[in-house]
């Protein structure tokens, strides 16, 4: 089972995220670990991090180069971005491959075991098909306007945290995400499925190095303090388009494939919700 919440737990959830509060009791007595996406060193800087490998799909918003709707949230999130990247053992992410993630696919040993070579072509185009099932029916999910409530942080990164600014807007991605997760033979054979409470979010920076309690109180507190500077007010983004996406690193999404672009679906007004 997946995306369980209702509109208002969700609200609920997106406060604990992003509170000060809730971000201590959630994380005071564990170990925030490394996300192992970056190499740092004594000779290799958080300015200029190391990529690993790291091979996978994901269905996205378009990245920050190639989304010509949300410059505005992106230039106020690079300014909390910036703030990030001063506290140490913390990466940020490379600022033209912000994205809001809508569905997380495959990736690690998963991806390595069950697609990587033979099986990516048919793997893309089992989400073409699911995509040109959308359109072809006319099921047209109406474009999303989403508040960036502040930074929040997950067991291994830290991320801007979304709301949908009406319950209609979050019901169409919750229901766009289930038609992903479950009408597909192809993704249910790969074990792909999403999960029981889910944050729409776009992913800031990583932890890349151990932060015991005194520092993870310290990050708490850094994160209390940039979201009072950068969100006292939600910042307005747009979701219009899910996009699919092939990473081999953290660093670095394609939405083309040997000069092909990878499938993508066009959010508008819906004129059937019918699904044949």
């Amino acid at each position: 089972m997946y995306d369980l919440m209702g509109y208002e737990e969700y609200k609920n959830y997106v406060r604990e995220l992003t509170s000060k509060n809730e971000s201590k009791k959630s994380y005071g007595n564990r170990v925030l670990v490394p996300a192992r996406r970056f190499l740092l060193g004594q000779t290799i800087s958080s300015e200029h991090p190391i990529p690993i490998p790291l091979a996978g799909y994901t269905i996205i918003t378009p990245p920050k180069k190639e989304d010509d709707g949300n410059g505005s949230a992106y230039e106020k999130l690079g300014k909390a971005k910036d703030a990030l990247s001063r506290i140490a053992g913390i990466v940020v992410v490379p600022e033209d491959v912000l994205h809001m993630t809508i569905a997380d696919l495959i990736s690690e040993s998963s991806y390595e075991r069950l697609l990587m070579n033979e099986q990516d072509n048919l793997f893309i185009n089992a989400v073409r098909v699911l995509f040109e099932r959308l359109r072809k029916n006319r099921v047209l999910f109406p474009k999303v306007e989403m508040h960036i409530k502040g930074l929040g942080l997950f067991p291994d990164c830290i991320v801007a945290v979304l709301m949908p600014a009406t319950e209609d807007g979050y019901r169409s991605l919750r229901e766009f995400r289930h038609f992903v997760y479950s009408e597909s033979a192809k993704l249910k054979e790969l074990g792909i499925k999403g999960e029981s409470r889910y944050a729409f979010h776009i992913t800031l920076a990583y932890f890349e190095s151990y932060l015991d309690k005194h520092s993870r109180d310290g990050l708490t507190n850094a994160l209390a303090s940039i979201n009072e500077k950068y969100f006292a007010n939600p910042i307005s983004f747009v979701v219009y388009k899910a996009q699919l996406a092939k990473f081999e690193d953290m660093s670095s999404f394609s939405t083309s494939q040997g000069g092909i672009p990878l499938p993508s679906f066009e959010f508008s007004k819906p004129t059937q919700s019918k699904i044949a």
